[in-house]
């Protein structure tokens, strides 16, 4: 995984209100960005968001992004904490990327896939629906739920995979197309099914 991190990248680059970067993104037609004001996005360099995808970071957040990564059209990124996308990675058409999460380098995410750090409350107080469990947890804590996600570098994440809260994805790895991942991931494998398990070594 390759350990960026705000003061790292922060040197020799170009502030703008929230916005650090090398050069700007770049921004295709109907693309939306929003940087809240106590959030921080930096970027290295190259960077390309495809149309109507809708890059967020909520308050206290931040986002940093290596040189040459794209994310395609009609992919919603709603950063709420901490999240890094690395060098040439790309992101494909229709994809959410939520909460909290890391993906490495030279990484491909096919389209339609679903990546978060947060799930709903539903068995811990039974007398309760689920948005008052939700309700609850946050009163409780002070925020909702949230278990990072991490996909390493050099990974192919297939067609329409869901990855659950807390996955860890090693190095090299390979989900199938469709696939539940609810476990981590050991380096070098490649996994399918619902939930996924090992097919085989790379």
């Amino acid at each position: 995984m390759n350990n960026m991190s705000c003061e790292l990248l922060a040197s020799n680059l170009v502030p703008h209100g929230n916005l650090e970067f090398r050069t700007p993104p770049h921004l295709a037609n109907c693309a939306e960005l929003y940087v809240s004001d106590s959030a921080r996005l930096i970027i290295t360099s190259n960077f390309s968001i495809g149309q109507r995808s809708k890059v967020k970071l909520a308050p206290h957040s931040a986002l940093i992004v290596g040189a040459n990564s794209w994310i395609e059209s009609d992919c919603i990124v709603d950063v709420n904490g901490f999240a890094q996308i690395g060098d040439v990675t790309t992101i494909q058409k229709g994809c959410f990327l939520l909460g909290s999460f890391t993906i490495g380098s030279g990484t491909l995410i096919a389209p339609n896939v679903f990546i978060s750090s947060g799930k709903h409350h539903y068995n811990e107080w039974f007398n309760l629906s689920i948005r008052e469990q939700d309700k609850l947890f946050e009163e409780a804590y002070g925020r909702g739920y949230s278990n990072p996600v991490e996909v390493g570098d050099d990974c192919w994440i297939g067609y329409g995979v869901v990855i659950m809260p807390g996955v860890i994805i090693g190095n090299g790895s390979v989900i199938g197309a469709n696939s539940v991942v609810t476990k981590p991931v050991p380096p070098r494998m490649v996994y399918a099914g619902s939930p996924a398990r090992p097919i085989k070594h790379r």
